[in-house]
């Protein structure tokens, strides 16, 4: 294991966004698509990686300048083998910042790394009439107070009868929704 700093090309009283900047100019340099099938450019990729992933935190940073740098400074660390061993081969650290946005809205897995692109419908819990109707009653319901309470969002001007509108088409959409889910259960039980 070679020096991290001289890895990322930065000094070692190098500022926190200064070793960003050299992490992210490097790692776009060397990322493995830009080099398909350059093993050494893959390798490279792997060290800057590693690098910026001590340097990059600042806990750790303090603990590699106290220890200092060795060719066997990481090579007997679980963290080390972790990172070896890890399926997630080139996004092991976030250079811009460890809160993924999308596990605010993910209850069950929220600590576990899994992709978010893709929806899948198996996971949401199956509608029944009941629910159907009580989201035509609720959506409805919102779309009437807020078709009523728009004359008197005008003194609230800009944001109230912004609310109001979006109020009143999400109540809209949720009533047409209802309607659909309504009709296809029903159609469904007929087959």
């Amino acid at each position: 294991m070679s020096n991290y700093y001289e890895i990322l090309g930065v000094s070692k009283t190098a500022t926190a966004d200064e070793i960003k900047k050299a992490y992210r100019t490097l790692a776009f340099k060397y990322h493995p698509d830009r080099n398909p099938g350059n093993a050494a450019a893959e390798e490279k990729f792997k060290q800057i990686t590693a690098a910026y992933d001590v340097l990059g935190d600042e806990s750790k940073r303090k603990n590699y300048d106290l220890s200092g740098y060795s060719e066997n400074a990481y090579s007997n660390s679980s963290q080390y083998q972790q990172y070896q061993q890890s399926q997630y081969q080139y996004t092991y650290r976030n250079p811009f910042g460890d809160d993924n946005f999308w596990d605010w809205f993910d209850e069950k897995q929220s600590n576990s790394r899994r992709s978010y692109y893709y929806y899948n419908k198996d996971n949401q819990p199956k509608r029944t009439n009941r629910n159907y109707f009580s989201m035509f009653i609720l959506k409805g319901l919102q779309a009437f107070i807020s078709f009523v309470f728009f004359r008197y969002s005008w003194m609230f001007f800009p944001f109230g009868p912004i609310i109001c509108i979006a109020l009143f088409v999400n109540g809209i959409t949720g009533v047409v929704q209802s309607i659909k889910g309504l009709f296809r259960s029903q159609k469904s039980k007929e087959s």
